[in-house]
């Protein structure tokens, strides 16, 4: 029970850091991916730069710019071919999807025929049975009681009178 207490502070701790909401947050614009300008002035040793910024050495350069070009191509492409992989299984789920609605509809047309099928057998046991429960008028239990009466009567009346 200690471990359950236990676990529940921790969430509750980690729900209610600094660090797990800015973890949500988006990066500071120094450290976000844009898109490098076209602006690139040479500069020789010794020049004065006409603003403020980073020098670079142009082979440096044309390494991060390579770099640069080569992820853009690989995040294209892999974005391309998860999004077709994507479109493949979502047409997998929805196909998957309909042969169970079908599987299902097919379950359900069976259980009704085989319900229509108990209810006419119900009925003709029933009828069957109400059938049997009808006799003719001789075979009737009460005419048998009072054929039994009067033959023990008759009997009676023939066995007092000799």
């Amino acid at each position: 029970m200690r471990v359950i207490y236990f676990a529940l502070y921790l969430l509750v701790c980690h729900l209610f850091t600094p660090a797990s909401a800015a973890a949500q947050e988006a990066p500071p614009a120094e450290y976000q991916l844009t898109e490098p300008t076209q602006e690139i002035v040479a500069l020789r040793r010794g020049t004065p730069a006409p603003r403020d910024g980073l020098l670079i050495d142009a082979a440096d350069m044309l390494q991060i710019r390579a770099e640069y070009e080569r992820l853009r191509y690989l995040l294209a492409r892999t974005t391309e071919r998860d999004e077709a992989t994507c479109a493949v299984r979502i047409e997998m789920e929805r196909a998957r999807t309909a042969a169970c609605g079908e599987r299902v509809s097919l379950r359900d047309e069976l259980w009704t025929q085989r319900q229509t099928e108990l209810v006419m057998q119900l009925r003709e046991a029933r009828q069957a049975a109400q059938r049997a429960g009808e006799r003719s008028w001789f075979e009737h239990p009460a005419l048998w009681f009072a054929v039994g009466v009067v033959a023990t009567g008759l009997v009676w009346i023939a066995a007092t009178v000799r």
